[in-house]
């Protein structure tokens, strides 16, 4: 059987992974991980699966399944539309594909929408934006 080829990896990761690796190389024998190294491991595994970021971090998934599950949740109360700001010009309204465009969106629920577009492809960013955040203002 052959494994499935591994997605790139996120710069986070990447750079999660190379902290790691230091820690690694210069920790005294059998000494745990570092609780910051850990809690970014799990900040990650909360976004993007436990497994994926256990196999690409090279460490177990049972530490990091508990780990995950020990991190604090968002507040149920915290806006669903994130706090996080994207500037706009007027150009980009609408967007015209001269070339083929990816536009991908995600909330701190994980939802996640992915939208492509083929050359000549045109799309209403403000009227996605609303549509993902529930008729909200973006």
């Amino acid at each position: 059987m052959s494994r499935r080829k591994e997605g790139k990896i996120s710069p986070d990761v990447a750079s999660l992974r190379r902290r790691i690796a230091r820690w690694r190389q210069t920790r005294l024998k059998r000494s745990p991980m570092p609780e910051e190294l850990w809690l970014e491991a799990a900040r990650l595994a909360q976004d993007q699966g436990i497994s994926p970021i256990a196999r690409q971090l090279g460490v177990g998934y049972a530490s990091l399944k508990g780990r995950v599950e020990q991190a604090p949740q968002p507040a149920e109360d915290a806006p669903s539309h994130g706090g996080e700001f994207v500037e706009l010009s007027a150009e980009q309204f609408l967007v015209q594909a001269s070339k083929a465009v990816v536009v991908e969106l995600a909330d701190e629920d994980g939802r996640r929408l992915t939208v492509r577009l083929d050359d000549g492809g045109q799309l209403d960013v403000v009227g996605l934006l609303q549509a993902f955040c529930g008729g909200q203002r973006p």
